[in-house]
C-alpha cells in the first residue's frame, strides 16, 4: 500500500480524494510532498517559472501561471527535467489548470463550507470538490508519467485539443462543470466580501490599474465617438442585433455548455477555438450565442478589464470580406476600454490623429500593430470572427496569419473564435498549433427546438391538423435535417402552407418529407 500523506493546512476534502487514488497515484503524491518542505510561498512557484522560462525563451509559447496557490505536487513538476519547449508548455499547462481550479476549490470551502450547517445541497458539493481534487491529482501524476517516459508533447495535445491521455483532461473538465452545479444548488447566502470573490474567481492575477492611468488618452465630450466612428463605420450592432432577433430563443446553448468551449475559455492559455460546419448549419447564429455570452459576462464583471470584439463577414457586402475593414473594426471596438467611457489608449488616438490629418483610413499594417498595443493593454482579449468562408482567398489568408500573429506577440492572453465553412485552405491556414475544434453540426435539439416553435406559431390555421401529425412533422424535421438549419427551414415554409393532414403526408419509407396536395373538393 501507498505510504499516507498527512493534510498538514490542506482541507479534509483532500485528505478524502487523496484516499481515493489509486496506489500508483497515491505513491507519486506521497514522494512530491517528502521533496517539498511544506512551506512553499507563492514566490517559489512564480521563481520556478520564470526559471523555466528562461530556459527556453527562444522557443516556448506564452503560457501564463492563473493562480498563486501552492501545492507540492505541483512544484515538483515544475521541476522536472525537460528536452523539449513541448514538454515545458505541457508542464505550464497542466500548471495553469491545476492553480486556478485550487484556487476555485478554496473560495467555495470558504463561502460554502465554512461551518457547522450542513444540508443535502452542501454535501453534494463537498462531494463534487473532492472528485474535482481527485481528478487534479490524477491530472498531475499522469502528467509527471508522460514527462518522465519523454512524451510531453503528447501530453500537451491532450491539454490543447485531445489525444492520448485526453480522458484525464476531459475527466478534470466534467468534475468542474458538476462543481459548478453544485454551488448553483447551494443557493447560499454570501456575505458581500464573499460576494466579491465569487464575482472575481477569474480574473486574472495581473491588476491593470496602472496600466489604465499610464495608457489611456482623456477625450472630450463626443470626441470618443468621433474617434471611434472615423476608425470603422460598419454597424457590426446591428448585425449581431438581426441574428439576436432571428435566432430561435433557447436555442445554440449547447455550444456555451461544450467541454471544449468551456475548457478554451476558462483556460488562460492563447488559443484558436474554430467552429467548422456545411452551409446551412447554423453558424452564424451561434456565433450570435457566442457574442451574446460575451457581452454579457463582460458587463458582469465591471472591474475586470477585458477587451472584446467581433465581426460578421458576408459574400454580399464587399466591406466586410476585406482585411482591412475587418481589422478597423476589430481596432474601434477594442480601442473603447470598459469602465473609461471618456478615454481612448493613447497610441490608438495618435494613430487617429495622424490618418484624419492626411485623410485616409488606417491600413492593414497600421492595424495589426495596433491591435498588438491594444491586446497588452488588456489582460485577456477575446475576437470573434464569422463567416470567414465568405472573403476571398487572400484576405483569409490574411486574417488567419494575423490573428496567429497577435495570439504569439501579443503580451496578453488571446482568445480567437472563428466560424466557417470547412474549406481546405481553411483548415490549412488555421492548422494545428493552438487549435481546438467543434462541430457545428451537433444541434439536432436546436432544430427541434426551431420547429416546435414554429409550429406553436401557426397553431391557429393547423387547427385541422392532429397533434400526432404534428410531432411526426417536428421528429421526422429534426432527424432527417443531418445539422442543416438550412434544409429544416425550407421544409417547413413548405409544410406550413398545409391545412390538413392529407395534405401532410411522411414516407416512413424514403425517410425525406413529402407534399401531397390533395385538389379541393368540388
Amino acid at each position: 500500500m501507498a505510504e499516507s500523506v498527512k493534510a498538514n493546512d490542506d482541507s479534509d476534502l483532500w485528505s478524502r480524494a487523496y484516499q481515493q487514488l489509486d496506489d500508483k497515484a497515491k505513491r507519486w503524491i506521497s514522494d512530491a510532498s517528502k521533496k517539498a518542505s511544506g512551506e512553499e510561498k507563492t514566490q517559489d512557484i512564480i521563481t520556478l517559472v520564470r526559471n523555466r522560462e528562461e530556459e527556453y525563451k527562444d522557443g516556448t509559447p506564452k503560457i501564463r501561471i492563473g493562480s498563486p496557490f501552492v501545492w507540492s505536487a505541483l512544484k515538483v513538476l515544475l521541476k522536472a527535467n525537460v528536452s523539449q519547449w513541448e514538454d515545458l508548455a505541457a508542464i505550464f499547462g497542466c500548471a495553469d489548470k491545476v492553480l486556478r481550479l485550487v484556487k476555485h476549490g478554496k473560495v467555495y470551502e470558504e463561502i460554502y463550507l465554512n461551518g457547522d450547517f450542513c444540508n443535502a445541497a452542501t454535501q453534494n458539493l463537498q462531494d463534487a470538490l473532492v472528485n474535482l481534487y481527485k481528478a487534479l491529482m490524477e491530472l498531475l501524476t499522469y502528467a509527471s508519467a508522460r514527462l518522465n517516459e519523454g512524451r510531453g508533447r503528447q501530453f500537451l495535445r491532450a491539454l490543447v485539443s485531445g489525444g492520448e491521455g485526453a480522458k484525464f483532461v476531459s475527466a478534470l473538465t466534467e468534475q468542474e462543470r458538476k462543481v459548478s452545479m453544485a454551488v448553483q444548488g447551494c443557493g447560499a447566502v454570501a456575505s458581500q466580501e464573499h460576494q466579491k470573490l465569487l464575482r472575481n474567481l477569474d480574473e486574472p492575477m495581473r491588476n491593470v490599474e496602472d496600466a489604465v492611468k499610464k495608457l489611456l488618452q482623456k477625450v472630450k465630450d463626443g470626441e470618443l465617438e468621433q474617434t471611434l466612428e472615423y476608425i470603422s463605420t460598419i454597424p457590426i450592432g446591428e448585425h449581431q442585433q438581426e441574428k439576436h432577433e432571428a435566432r430561435t430563443p433557447g436555442t445554440c446553448k449547447w455550444l456555451l455548455n461544450h467541454s471544449i468551449f468551456i475548457e478554451w475559455e476558462r483556460s488562460s492559455c492563447s488559443s484558436t477555438l474554430w467552429l467548422p460546419g456545411n452551409v446551412g448549419t447554423g453558424k452564424s447564429f451561434l456565433t450570435s450565442r457566442v457574442i451574446d455570452y460575451f457581452s454579457v459576462t463582460r458587463q458582469q464583471k465591471a472591474a475586470y478589464d477585458e477587451g472584446f470584439a467581433y465581426f460578421y463577414c458576408s459574400r454580399s457586402d464587399p466591406d466586410r470580406r476585406q482585411t482591412k475593414y475587418i481589422l478597423r473594426s476589430y481596432v474601434s471596438q477594442l480601442a473603447r476600454v470598459p469602465n473609461h467611457p471618456s478615454m481612448i489608449e493613447k497610441n490608438i488616438y495618435t494613430l487617429y490623429l495622424k490618418a484624419r490629418e492626411e485623410k485616409r483610413g488606417l491600413s492593414i499594417i497600421e492595424c495589426e500593430v495596433a491591435l498588438i498595443k491594444l491586446i497588452n493593454f488588456y489582460s485577456r482579449t477575446i475576437l470573434v470572427l464569422d463567416a470567414l468562408d465568405e472573403c476571398e482567398m487572400d484576405a483569409r489568408e490574411a486574417l488567419v496569419r494575423i490573428l496567429h500573429n497577435l495570439i504569439h506577440k501579443g503580451d496578453g492572453t488571446v482568445k480567437v473564435f472563428i466560424a466557417s465553412r470547412k474549406e481546405t485552405d481553411i483548415e490549412e491556414y488555421l492548422g494545428p498549433r493552438n487549435l481546438v475544434e467543434i462541430s457545428a453540426a451537433d444541434n439536432k435539439e436546436d432544430i427541434e427546438k426551431y420547429v416546435e416553435e414554429e409550429v406553436t406559431k401557426v397553431s391557429g390555421i393547423w387547427r385541422s391538423v392532429s397533434a400526432e401529425v404534428k410531432e411526426l412533422v417536428k421528429k421526422t424535421i429534426g432527424e432527417k435535417s443531418d445539422g442543416m438549419f438550412r434544409w429544416a427551414y425550407l421544409q417547413w415554409e413548405e409544410l406550413k402552407k398545409l391545412r390538413t393532414n392529407q395534405r401532410i403526408f411522411l414516407s416512413g419509407d424514403s425517410g425525406e418529407i413529402e407534399i401531397s396536395i390533395n385538389p379541393p373538393d368540388p
